[in-house]
């Protein structure tokens, strides 16, 4: 399990729960964006042989993070999504494909 951290987060070891058998790893991604969280995922993948990935995330960033993420993952890439609370849909939808037609179309690599 690697969970990716807030600016506040990073270096305070806050990282989810231990369990017994599941390794936890932190991180904050430089740059502290999906675009960093994907090539963070790419490096440490290749580091550890990962053969799939499944990501959390939240519904209005479903595409765009599984967009990223296979661009720096050669695997399968899988989504699992948790929920977003109604109130806070309208400014997620119009953040998140704004930073979709970025993904698309200006930042085209890893």
């Amino acid at each position: 399990m690697v969970q990716s951290t807030v600016p506040v987060e990073a270096g305070t070891n806050r990282c989810l729960p231990a369990t017994p058998g599941v390794t936890v790893m932190c991180f904050h991604p430089d740059p502290g964006t999906t675009r960093g969280e994907a090539e963070y995922i790419g490096r440490t993948a290749e580091q550890l042989h990962w053969r799939s990935v499944v990501l959390i995330t939240t519904p209005d960033q479903a595409l765009r993070a599984r967009l990223r993420t296979t661009r720096c993952f050669p695997g399968p890439v899988y989504v699992a999504t948790t929920p977003l609370p109604l109130a806070e849909w309208p400014v997620a939808v119009v953040y998140q494909w704004s930073a979709f037609v970025k993904a698309i179309f200006f930042e085209t690599d890893c």
